[in-house]
């Protein structure tokens, strides 16, 4: 199975998600939304950074950041324009990921999220990520981190 063809076309939305090399567009996307903790040229550099983008009538609408790691995948940075939320393309996003991961022989994702941030946590849960609740860690500016995995 080739993880980087057209991905999914929800007919709803009209929305394409699929797997896209680096580009400083998609890091400048999600960076305008989120702090991201490495810089453009890690983001470009890295084998083991990824993303995978999603669009409607051929406008970014989403970026998803991901890291593939030695046996799972860890969902880093999400983001949707606001209008576009809640409309399940973080979850296609997570569709095509997991795609990957299962071509790859990988059957763990593991991603965290600001206990603040509902819409994430929600998201992560709905999505089948159970909560683990013995890994306990905080953000730089000491916001509760609460992390999650999920078995393929």
């Amino acid at each position: 199975m080739n993880p980087f063809k057209l991905g999914k076309i929800n007919p709803l939305d009209n929305i394409i998600c699929k797997p896209v090399p680096k580009t400083i567009e998609g890091y400048d996307f999600v960076n305008r939304y989120l702090d991201i903790l490495f810089d453009t040229n890690e983001f470009l550099t890295n084998q083991t950074i990824n993303q995978i983008i999603a669009l409607k009538s051929n406008e970014l609408v989403g970026v998803r950041i991901f890291r593939i790691n030695d046996g799972f995948i860890h969902l880093s940075y999400t983001a949707v324009l606001p209008e576009e939320r809640g409309k399940s393309i973080n979850h296609q996003m997570l569709l095509e990921i997991e795609k990957i991961a299962l071509s790859r022989g990988i059957r763990k994702i593991t991603s965290s999220a600001r206990i603040s941030n509902f819409a994430s946590n929600r998201s992560l849960i709905k999505s089948g990520f159970i909560l683990d609740v013995d890994k306990e860690s905080t953000y730089l500016d000491g916001e509760k981190k609460l992390h999650y995995y999920k078995f393929l």
